[in-house]
């Protein structure tokens, strides 16, 4: 900065390289001690920050805050595909899904009976296995998607029937009557629930036969 004699400061010569490093310097000290500086446009027009050179946080809560980076702000690709990891998202921010496949379900006759889930996806963690079924965690609107199919053992005409719970009562009951011996039962419904509802299924049949059935279902969080 400009030399200070008696609390006067220097006044270097008008365009000289003394000059010019001063005013670079005020500004370079402007800039570290919060104050108005800026670093022009086309400042940095190859790499300046060495891999490595930000770790950990190195933008502290709040850095951003309101409209600080305003709509359009980043045009045209700035981030190339696969920059970001998978992983490096934070579970909160991931696609949030719970799923469950029973590969030799028996389907009864007359009296309906829940449907007992294995989980095999569930980055919720919203699987209860007692009582088994998707128990969620908080309050907002989710998809449920079933799948019940058939093979063998039924006997055409009679009655299929899927059932979702919601803390034990009825939701929907979806029933198919059996065309043939093998089909399927889609079932996909929106549903708005609250904090630590409890989802089950439950499956019938009417008629004879046994009934064998594969039951998959899934939960997402809308």
């Amino acid at each position: 900065m400009a030399d200070i004699l008696n609390d006067t400061p220097f006044v270097y010569p008008n365009g000289s390289f003394y000059q010019s490093l001063d005013k670079r310097i005020k500004s370079l000290e402007a800039m570290v001690e919060g104050g108005a500086g800026a670093i022009p446009d086309g400042a940095i027009n190859t790499f300046k920050i060495a891999d490595g050179a930000v770790s950990s946080r190195a933008l502290q809560n709040g850095t951003i805050v309101s409209d600080d980076i305003a709509d359009a702000s980043i045009g045209n690709v700035k981030i190339a595909p696969k920059t970001i990891a998978w992983d490096r998202f934070d579970p909160e921010s991931r696609a949030k899904y719970a799923a469950a496949t029973i590969a030799s379900l028996t389907v009864p006759t007359g009296t309906a009976t829940g449907i007992t889930l294995s989980a095999s996806v569930d980055n919720m963690a919203i699987h209860s296995s007692s009582p088994s079924g998707f128990r969620v965690k908080r309050t907002g609107l989710y998809a449920i998607n079933s799948f019940l199919a058939y093979s063998a053992g039924l006997v055409a005409g009679n009655s299929l029937n899927v059932i979702v719970l919601r803390n034990g009562a009825a939701m929907v009951t979806y029933s198919d009557i059996a065309e043939t011996t093998s089909g399927i039962i889609d079932i996909t419904r929106a549903y708005y629930l609250t904090a630590n509802d409890l989802i089950q299924f439950q499956t019938t049949k009417g008629g004879t036969g046994s009934g064998t059935c594969t039951f998959s279902t899934t939960c997402y969080e809308i």
